[in-house]
């Protein structure tokens, strides 16, 4: 549970359980997104359901542990795609759900995961994890640096 959290800007985040704080800043400038992976960012259009404390509570029980080894949390709301995921209909055809979807983007920086593939010492220092903003509902976690 969030016990403190600004709202909409650089804020410091005490985690129920830790005694450490977390700097929490939301990213205006959302940027394209990590293009090369398939996933974009645009500018929303419709104000989110939920708030960014409930987004980041929803990404920190998702992971749980992941918020105690962040240096900072980083959020973005946005419009969010991602090419690369599809799902099929009843008739077997394949169609991409995750387009222009109202998101909270969670971007957990300064910890280490272990990357999935290719020299076993590897690994990632953010991860991202995407909540609808309509429902707080988890979408997808990606890490990519």
């Amino acid at each position: 549970m969030l016990v403190a959290l600004a709202a909409l800007g650089a804020a410091n985040a005490v985690f129920a359980g830790t005694t450490r704080h977390v700097s929490v800043m939301h990213v205006e400038d959302i940027g394209v997104g990590p293009t090369n992976i398939g996933i974009r960012y645009e500018v929303p259009n419709v104000a989110p359901a939920i708030t960014e404390a409930q987004a980041i509570q929803a990404a920190k029980d998702r992971k749980p542990g992941l918020a105690d080894q962040a240096a900072s949390i980083e959020t973005r709301y946005v419009l969010f795609s991602d090419d690369g995921y599809f799902d099929k209909d009843a008739i077997g055809r394949q169609y991409r759900p995750w387009q222009k979807v109202p998101a909270w983007v969670v971007t957990f920086k300064g910890v280490i995961l272990p990357s999935r593939g290719g020299d076993p010492d590897a690994a990632n220092h953010e991860v991202n994890i995407v909540i609808d903003a309509r429902t707080g509902e988890y979408m997808q976690l990606f890490s990519y640096r």
